[in-house]
C-alpha cells in the first residue's frame, strides 16, 4: 500500500476517499492567522469546522490545502480543523511565487 501524509499523519491511500485536490482552508500573509486572527473574523476555527463538516456530509473525504508557506500555511490550524471535522488534510510545501530573499543559499537539507 502507498502511504500519504495528512495534517495528522501518515495514512493508507485506500483511505483518503473523495478528494478535492485544491483548496485553501486560510490563506493570508505569512503568519497572519497566527499573530491577527482577528482580522479573519469570529469564530475562525467554528466557521472553518462547519465548513469542512459540510463538505464531509457531502462526500469530501479528504483536502489538499494549496496554501503555501508565504501565503500564511498555518499547519496548527489546520490540524485542528481535520481534527475537528473528520476531513483528512493534505498540506502542501514549497512557495507560491518566489522563494524569500531570505531564503536563498539555504540548502534542500537545511530546509528539509
Amino acid at each position: 500500500m502507498t502511504i500519504v501524509n495528512t495534517v495528522l499523519g501518515p495514512i493508507e491511500t485506500a483511505d483518503l476517499g473523495f478528494t478535492l485536490m485544491h483548496e485553501h482552508v486560510v490563506s493570508g500573509p505569512a503568519g497572519l492567522s497566527q499573530e491577527y486572527p482577528e482580522l479573519f473574523g469570529p469564530d475562525l476555527m467554528e466557521r472553518i469546522v462547519v465548513s469542512l463538516v459540510k463538505a464531509r456530509n457531502g462526500g469530501i473525504n479528504t483536502i489538499v490545502d494549496a496554501t503555501t508557506f508565504d501565503l500564511g500555511r498555518n499547519i496548527s490550524l489546520l490540524q485542528e480543523a481535520s481534527r475537528r471535522s473528520g476531513v483528512n488534510i493534505i498540506a502542501c510545501t514549497g512557495w507560491w511565487m518566489n522563494i524569500p530573499p531570505d531564503m536563498a543559499g539555504i540548502s534542500a537539507n537545511q530546509l528539509a
